[in-house]
């Protein structure tokens, strides 16, 4: 078990003034120059910190032989476990306290009275209570458990900021004077910034990318679309022209009409004067 030792918040050390006196609330005399590096390595407790702790070797071999003995604890145990069928909603999954409070109360008057509902079998009730009593009280130690192990997670990653940022903070002082170290120094910066990073550039182009096709496929698709109800409305002005012919429009001349008719003034042209069959008229 490690021992975690607390550190009350105090003045800033890390950032040395246009003097070479770190900044703080109390000023102890001039800084060499071959000390600033050196006091700006020293870790510094931010404002809430919590605690450092000595690293505990035998954590990692710990952790690893927990999860397999409680891989091979767990295959035991989940056989007794059961998974809400599919489409369960969270009132039918999920008894209201009232029901809890009632269920050993209908025990006590099935046995009373076992003729009240034969398929209700008191001692079956009984155990399924038992049941989840029982589990219950592993959801409770899991919990808790847990809790304390996610706490574990969250202070060891604190730690391990606390003194990788007393790295930061000397890097980021000798980088002003040192090339070498302002490279090494610029990708973790840039992984500190808030807002985009820089390594996100390739993705936000794939991304341009892919938005300018997904719009050409959309404009070629709506073309189309424009070209096809182009085509149905000519196919539908064609077929109604041929099923309402307009009234005096000229016929061609090898459309055969029948046998002309010949009407009584044609044949008087065609015979001469007309003749009336029952002779003159009277008086002439």
């Amino acid at each position: 078990m490690r021992t975690r030792v607390s550190h009350k918040p105090g003045p800033s050390t890390s950032t040395p003034s246009s003097t070479g006196t770190p900044v703080g609330k109390e000023v102890q005399g001039p800084v060499p120059a071959d000390n600033a590096a050196a006091q700006a390595a020293t870790p510094v407790a931010a404002p809430g910190a919590l605690s450092v702790a000595t690293p505990d070797p035998g954590a990692v071999a710990a952790a690893k032989a927990f999860r397999e003995a409680l891989q091979a604890a767990w295959e035991a145990f989940s056989q007794h476990l059961r998974t809400l069928p599919p489409g369960t909603g969270r009132r039918g999954a999920k008894p209201s306290t009232r029901r809890l409070a009632a269920t050993p109360l209908i025990v006590g008057l099935l046995r009373e009275f076992p003729d009240l509902a034969p398929r209700s079998d008191p001692d079956v009730i009984d155990a399924e209570i038992a049941d989840a009593n029982a589990m219950q009280l592993v959801v409770l130690d899991l919990q808790a458990k847990s809790k304390l192990v996610a706490d574990t997670v969250r202070l060891d990653r604190v730690d391990a900021w606390y003194l990788a940022s007393a790295g930061y903070s000397a890097g980021l002082h000798l980088a002003k004077t040192d090339r070498a170290v302002m490279v090494k120094v610029a990708p973790i910066r840039d992984a500190l910034k808030r807002g985009p990073r820089l390594d996100t550039a390739p993705l936000t182009t794939a991304s341009a990318t892919t938005v300018a096709a997904k719009a050409q496929t959309r404009a070629a698709r709506a073309q189309l679309r424009v070209q096809a109800a182009s085509q149905s409305h000519a196919r539908a002005v064609q077929a109604n022209a041929a099923r309402h012919p307009v009234v005096g429009t000229p016929v061609p001349a090898s459309v055969s009409q029948g046998p002309a008719v010949t009407t009584p003034a044609d044949a008087a042209s065609n015979q001469g004067p007309a003749v009336n069959p029952q002779g003159p008229a009277p008086g002439r």
